[in-house]
């Protein structure tokens, strides 16, 4: 039986106590709000003929919660209400009773479709868990993280009924890396500053900490907070296998069109005249085993050689994998003279992201020649390369020193800026201002649109 040290997970009794209790108020105003719905069904007269779901589209909105890969990330409530008239479509559950059965939000399309007696469409993912002819139960759940607002991050996980997989293929990054409108939040800026002076414990470090690991395995009866990574346990070698290789087929069924970035996404889908899932749906335009391989290869030893090879591959994704996984092999060992060479001649890569990452690989190992390479797309026409770019700078910190004075005058310049590239420039410069959080305890408030790309499947 596995011991853990904490039965349950707390943050610093301080700011994080007016956060989570505005959280905690926020879920109250929900449940009435939904009473007044209820009870307008009922005045209305529609109680009796309408089967009501209930349930919130992502884990807590705090730290450790939304964004994450953890059950606090990704679990929510799901609450069905059937009138009596239709409870024979309750199968195989009861009236009044709890069920311990897998469910995604993606199932929740299939299943109306179902309890109506229409047919599902193929092209749908989910799986109905009410109604007549169900399929059998659900094995697993997916998640994916990917970039949030200027926030670029690329997570995967898997959950059956026990275990947590999670496989985080930019390692070195943090779960809590800078983000402007995040970082609005009192709470976030608290934990920041109490990560930087030693002051928050190992549970708490699980999120605020600088990097994460590259794989992760829980067991989720005996660690329900997910404080204890497995995946170094050789007693759970087999389990870690059987997820990995779970992860892996769906990655391969579902052809995870998430591991292609932004920039080289929008090309293959440039004038509109294709979806992505339809650019990406064959291996000679998206070759997506040797896409998986390289980023498999990211944040374990005794890869360098070989992402070095693919650093020079056909396809744009593979090479920019590798690039990825040069920058996450930090400094330790020194690159190479041959790896520098190889990471030299990518940094004219056509493919705009490898050609980044490639920089921003050369300037952490101490090579500050190749920052011009990214200052000159801050104020280019191209805003993912851009977005991109300032990223990468900001990311570097220090090192990027030398490009301060290109950075100040690409965001006070004439020219126009994205959000993001501005948010990027302002954190790296330490220009960022701060609002007021939101009164529902989550964020601050943002002054356009936003990009979220963290979904449970």
């Amino acid at each position: 039986m596995l011991k853990v040290t904490s039965a349950r997970f707390a943050w610093p009794e301080t700011e994080s106590c007016r956060t989570i209790a505005r959280v905690q108020d926020c879920i109250t105003a929900v449940d009435n709000h939904v009473g007044s719905i209820l009870a307008d069904l009922k005045q209305d007269g529609l109680a009796d003929d309408t089967i009501v779901f209930f349930w919130p589209d992502h884990g807590q909105g705090i730290p450790r919660g939304k964004r994450t890969l953890w059950d606090t990330g990704l679990q929510v409530p799901l609450v069905v209400y059937v009138p009596p008239k239709f409870q024979s479509l309750l199968l195989p559950d009861k009236p009044g009773t709890t069920s311990d059965r897998l469910v995604s939000l993606i199932d929740l399309g299939p299943t109306t479709l179902n309890l109506v007696g229409q047919p599902i469409p193929p092209t749908l993912q989910g799986t109905p868990f009410l109604g007549a002819s169900l399929p059998a139960p659900r094995a697993y759940i997916y998640g994916a993280r990917d970039r949030v607002d200027e926030a670029n991050d690329v997570s995967r996980s898997v959950r059956d009924q026990r275990y947590l997989y999670i496989r985080n293929y930019m390692p070195h990054l943090s779960w809590m890396q800078p983000e402007s409108y995040s970082d609005r939040l009192d709470f976030r800026r608290e934990l920041a500053e109490l990560a930087a002076a030693g002051k928050l414990n190992p549970a708490q470090m699980t999120y605020a900490g600088p990097t994460k690991p590259p794989e992760a395995l829980y067991d989720t009866d005996n660690d329900p907070w997910q404080l204890t990574n497995l995946a170094a346990d050789p007693k759970y070698s087999d389990v870690l296998t059987r997820m990995r290789t779970a992860l892996r087929d769906w990655q391969r069924t579902a052809r995870d069109v998430g591991m292609i970035h932004e920039w080289q996404a929008a090309k293959m889908c440039e004038g509109n005249k294709v979806s992505l899932s339809q650019a990406a749906a064959t291996d000679e335009h998206y070759p997506l085993d040797r896409v998986l391989d390289t980023a498999g290869m990211v944040g374990f030893p005794d890869h360098t050689d070989e992402l070095v090879t693919r650093l020079a591959d056909p396809d744009p994704t593979v090479r920019y994998w590798a690039a990825v996984g040069l920058r996450a092999a930090g400094t330790s060992p020194p690159l190479s003279p041959a790896d520098r060479a190889a990471l030299l001649k990518a940094v004219d890569d056509g493919a705009l992201p490898v050609r980044i990452e490639s920089a921003g690989a050369l300037v952490h190992s101490g090579d500050p020649t190749a920052l011009p390479r990214l200052t000159s797309l801050l104020t280019g026409d191209d805003t993912l390369a851009a977005e991109d770019a300032a990223r990468t700078l900001q990311l570097l910190g220090e090192k990027s020193a030398p490009a301060f004075p290109a950075m100040r005058e690409a965001l006070h310049g004439t020219h126009p800026l994205s959000q993001y590239t501005r948010a990027a420039l302002q954190g790296a410069l330490g220009e960022t201002t701060t609002g007021n959080p939101d009164a529902d305890g989550e964020d601050g408030a943002a002054p356009a649109p936003r990009r979220r790309r963290a979904r449970a499947r």
